[in-house]
């Protein structure tokens, strides 16, 4: 992931996240007897920062990259720095995930409605 995200950089990107919750390769196979976690990777001018996450057992979940990549952007706005944009925003998206309603089999769509509902 970290060199992924060098070469996608080298391309002319000042920062660059890889967003690791899909790899088939699981943390807890690379270290035995640990919990699985969401891991990112943030590479912001070649300075790498590893984002590791609680890794919540949902049913497939459908817009967490959107909602990750909007939840950066609004805190961009208000003036946090990168790297904890990208921490706000992911414990942002945990959280959407973590209270997302459950109706079935099918995979859940997370919606920015949805986390409005949760503030009140």
């Amino acid at each position: 992931m970290c060199e992924a995200a060098g070469k996608l950089r080298e391309m002319g990107a000042r920062a660059v996240l890889i967003k690791g919750g899909h790899l088939i390769e699981r943390s807890d196979d690379l270290v035995p007897d640990t919990k699985r976690q969401a891991i990112d990777v943030l590479d912001d001018r070649g300075q790498i920062t590893v984002f590791r996450g609680e890794w919540i057992d949902s049913p497939p979940v459908r817009g967490t990259g959107c909602m990750l990549s909007s939840a950066i952007a609004a805190c961009l706005a208000q003036r946090m720095p990168l790297g904890e944009s990208v921490r706000a925003a992911k414990q942002f998206v945990a959280d959407a995930i973590r209270y997302a309603p459950k109706l079935g089999p099918d995979p859940v769509t997370l919606e920015l409605t949805e986390m409005t509902k949760l503030e009140d």
